[in-house]
């Protein structure tokens, strides 16, 4: 296992288990077998803060795509706008879509409520003011059972409101190219060599490693703290 970096862009703005009893076989393998098929490969967790501009272009890059078999969480995180709004619009509109109100706490303890809350088996982060590009999440889900990675990283584009321009941010962009990295490998790609970004909202990350990891509360790039620490249990 290791952390892989796939082409997909973000643009930004064995077996299951089956207990023999001497009764009903029949229904407690149609019961697993049901927890199995409901089994969430990925929880795709978006903080909300005021965004009610953007919130909606970023949910609907996501539902437009493949994503079954995963779930999204929507924190909203005491907004004073019409973004809690908007997130319980379509959590009413969608069974896969959760959401959870909170008093503002700032974005590190979203993260490490989405954390918390998620029950897939990997957790992918996006702003709500970012959107994905199409096919996105069939590739990180065909990435993911084929290599069986901790991490999944990829790269992002810098999108201006205001002008046509377009600028790629230099790490992670990789076209038509899949690099294994090891835990060591990936720390010193992110934090010796321009290589892997530090950013939380372009990695897909097993949730497991999250173990006794917490972004800061109250710290301003509350990813520079966690990320190289949750890198290193890959």
């Amino acid at each position: 296992m290791g952390i892989l970096i796939p082409v997909i862009c973000s643009i930004l703005g064995g077996k299951f288990p089956v207990l023999w009893l001497p009764y009903y076989p029949r229904k407690m393998y149609l019961n697993n077998e049901r927890k199995k098929m409901c089994k969430k490969i990925i929880t795709i967790a978006i903080p909300v803060y005021n965004v009610e501009k953007y919130l909606r272009r970023c949910i609907d890059s996501i539902i437009s795509q493949d994503i079954e078999n995963c779930e999204i969480l929507l924190v909203d995180d005491g907004s004073t706008d019409k973004s809690g709004e908007i997130c319980d619009e379509y959590s009413k509109k969608y069974d896969f879509i959760k959401v959870i109100h909170q008093e503002n706490k700032g974005l590190a303890a979203v993260r490490n409520r989405c954390v918390q809350e998620a029950e897939g088996e990997y957790i992918s982060f996006i702003d709500s003011d970012d959107y994905i590009l199409p096919g996105a999440y069939t590739y990180f889900k065909k990435v993911i059972k084929n290599e069986n990675c901790d991490i999944l990283t990829y790269g992002c584009v810098n999108v201006y409101e205001d002008s046509s321009e377009k600028k790629e941010i230099e790490t992670n962009n990789y076209q038509d190219k899949l690099t294994v990295y090891s835990a060591q490998e990936a720390i010193d790609g992110m934090l010796i060599l321009p290589e892997i970004d530090v950013i939380t909202c372009n990695k897909v990350i097993r949730k497991s490693l999250y173990k006794d990891i917490l972004y800061p509360v109250g710290k301003l790039y509350e990813d520079m703290f966690t990320n190289y620490k949750v890198i290193a249990n890959a």
